[in-house]
């Protein structure tokens, strides 16, 4: 058992890499790794199975793909088209509930079920897509929804 807390705090890019290898290369040995981070992004990289922390106590504790699949996070969705408002436009029209302009690309929050329609309705209406990938949530994204979900809880208890 190795347990480690903030282990990459004060190190470069370069001191981070090797921290990772060295850890991954452990966890193959097979050492189980305890790792406290706010550095959810190292975690991420890290980590098969992740604790939620919130106010002292463990509130979610799984894999990261299931608590994705357990909270039903939409996907972000970044394309590339000719012609970003227009396609804002459909892309809103047709399900997606949150769009960002980044470096001349869209980036759509769409629920999983609603992908195929925002594409259908961008391609009727003539929108050429040059590129396309999606994004699962982050840990950061998972993390807020499972600390929103433990406050909307004791908020109705106290009621």
């Amino acid at each position: 058992l190795l347990v480690l807390d903030e282990p990459t705090s004060g190190l470069d890019p370069e001191g981070s890499m090797l921290f990772k290898e060295i850890i991954l290369e452990r966890q193959r040995a097979g050492t189980t790794v305890l790792l406290s981070s706010h550095l959810l992004a190292e975690v991420e990289s890290i980590a098969d199975r992740i604790a939620v922390c919130h106010q002292g106590r463990i509130i979610a504790l799984d894999s990261l793909d299931g608590m994705r699949q357990s909270l039903a996070l939409p996907t972000r969705l970044v394309l590339k088209v000719d012609n970003p408002r227009q396609a804002e436009a459909f892309a809103m029209s047709a399900g997606a509930h949150h769009v960002e302009h980044a470096n001349g690309a869209l980036r759509l929050t769409v629920e999983a079920g609603r992908k195929a329609s925002v594409f259908r309705s961008l391609e009727t209406q003539g929108v050429v897509i040059e590129d396309l990938r999606t994004e699962d949530p982050s840990l950061e994204d998972i993390f807020m929804a499972v600390v929103q979900r433990a406050h909307a809880s004791t908020q109705e208890v106290s009621r």
